[in-house]
């Protein structure tokens, strides 16, 4: 068995440290920094702050939303990046693990929330990743997508870009059910604020930036 397994997947770890190369660094945005607070705020006026003490931060980049959730109260942080990024959390003394987000160094159900802000669309294999979050997982994942409608399909490192029906699919088949969805849109003030220059198509119908889901953990399947 051990070596049919190895045949199996022997060419996976080359198309993974493949695909390692598009990985780049998050730069400094006030713009993301404000709608990641502001996602952050929102989470924390629903009851799933009553069972969140701890929380892992998905793609954590060099750790900017660490500030922004001790600022609501939640102090254990822990992050996971890749590259660049953890080298700078690392230096500045972050709890921070270099892993990919599909195989995550932690035990079962070790953390209350999983925070991905656009994250997943980062990964080759969405649906997967996924499961594995579960897994790590005892309560709540609070997902934020990036709309592709506004940041197109394509993109250096962006393989899975999805739209909202595709992304409720693979919550719900991996197990995760959303108890709250919401949208940033090009008319908040919040994206308004830091965007002066743009234009906004059609005010009556604003395009989405971003998509957010606060999903509860049930391992569940669909039909």
């Amino acid at each position: 068995m051990p070596n049919d397994l190895n045949n199996k997947y022997k060419h996976f770890d080359a198309y993974l440290s493949e695909l390692a190369q598009d990985i780049y660094p998050q730069p400094e945005d006030a713009g993301h920094r404000a709608w990641a607070e502001d996602a952050i705020n929102r989470y924390y006026e629903t009851a799933a702050k009553e069972s969140t003490k701890n929380v892992l931060d998905i793609g954590c980049a060099a750790g900017f939303c660490k500030p922004l959730f001790a600022q609501v109260g939640l102090h254990d942080w822990t992050g996971v990046t890749r590259g660049e990024d953890y080298a700078i959390a690392k230096a500045v003394g972050l709890n921070v693990h270099e892993a990919d987000m599909t195989f995550l160094p932690f035990p079962d159900n070790s953390f209350d929330l999983l925070f991905a802000r656009h994250v997943l669309e980062h990964s080759p294999f969405p649906l997967i990743t996924l499961m594995e979050w579960q897994r790590v997982s005892i309560k709540w994942l609070y997902l934020i997508a990036p709309a592709p409608e506004y940041w197109t399909y394509a993109g250096r490192n962006h393989y899975s870009m999805m739209n909202n029906v595709q992304i409720e699919w693979y919550l719900k088949r991996a197990g995760w059910f959303p108890i709250g969805i919401d949208t940033l849109k090009m008319n908040a003030e919040i994206y308004k604020e830091h965007n002066p220059e743009v234009t906004i198509p059609d005010p009556r119908h604003p395009p989405i930036v971003e998509y957010r889901y606060i999903c509860h953990s049930t391992m569940q399947t669909v039909e």
